[in-house]
């Protein structure tokens, strides 16, 4: 029987096997932000379900009186020309509110023209939208975390990490109370890692680039390999979840190396910390530690402090 539901986490992983066969990566790259985008205040996500499975879905953001915008539809192949995709829309507006529905295609015209409709031009913009960050002019500093900067740092623990709390090799961080370093253009903080000293160690605890392709996870990595070696380390090391698959490329380009597989470390550190995703990027189960290193020359030791 078809029904028409609003959008729960049971739905999600329906709703990324439909995306995957569109060829649509982003929900699969990153399921919990999927799911934080079809749950956003003013967001509204119908869900059609037939018999238990999910069959097609679409996302809606509305002011509620007048506009709104579709942001997301899709319905499962074997159910097209069915009206689904129509139906999805009405319900979406008649819960969401609105007048009308504003969108973006470039795979289905000739579905959205058999519906009453006016045709604008529009544009897909990105940020950063200040022209010297997009050229590339303005300076990319990292300095130390201040009692400035707490707020900001709780914020991006928060949105990147769910909470302050890492688990990594068994052992649990309030990550707030560590050592950070802040990657900022012109006053705009856009990076920060996170990181401690144990004897003649660092690691790396955690390292977010707020916008990608910019070199700041790379300044930031460089940035904490200067830390350890200023204080006389020997050696600078990290875990990372075996569905970070971006992650493991970037350390590896950047030096380090694979020193082990912790199988089962994560299922492990869920004790600690439950709320810490079963199924993370690329819709890959989440279940081992990967573990990098990089040994401080002793050369570039000497340098740096000499």
């Amino acid at each position: 029987m078809l029904r028409y539901l609003p959008y729960e986490r049971t739905h999600l992983f329906g709703i990324i096997a439909i995306c995957q066969a569109e060829g649509w990566s982003s929900f699969s790259f990153d399921p919990e932000r999927a799911h934080r985008t079809m749950t956003a205040p003013g967001v509204t996500t119908v869900v059609a379900d037939v018999d238990g499975a999910v069959v097609g879905f679409a996302c809606l953001q509305s002011d509620g009186e007048t506009q709104a915008h579709l942001s997301l539809i899709a319905v499962d192949a074997k159910y097209r020309r069915q009206s689904l995709g129509r139906s999805l829309i009405s319900k979406a507006l008649a819960w969401a509110g609105g007048q009308r529905v504003d969108l973006i295609t470039d795979t289905a015209e000739a579905f959205y023209s058999a519906l009453p409709h006016r045709r604008f031009a529009g544009f897909r913009i990105y940020p950063p939208f200040d022209a010297s960050k997009r050229l590339g002019r303005g300076e990319l500093v990292v300095r130390n975390g201040t009692e400035v900067d707490e707020n900001w740092v709780a914020d991006v623990l928060h949105q990147r990490w769910g909470s302050p709390m890492i688990v990594s090799r068994g052992r649990s961080h309030d990550v707030s109370r560590l050592s950070t370093l802040v990657a900022e253009v012109d006053g705009e903080r856009l990076g920060l890692a996170t990181y401690h000293t144990d004897d003649e160690q660092v690691e790396l605890v955690t390292l977010d680039a707020l916008l990608q392709g910019r070199g700041i996870g790379s300044a930031l990595l460089l940035a904490v390999n200067e830390q350890a070696v200023s204080a006389g380390c020997r050696r600078l090391w990290l875990v990372t979840s075996n569905d970070k698959l971006d992650a493991i490329r970037f350390y590896q380009r950047r030096g380090m190396r694979i020193v082990g597989v912790h199988r089962g470390a994560i299922d492990e550190a869920r004790q600690l910390k439950p709320t810490i995703p079963e199924v993370g990027n690329h819709a890959i189960p989440i279940h081992d530690e990967i573990e990098f290193e990089v040994l401080l020359d002793e050369r570039e030791h000497h340098r740096s402090v000499g």
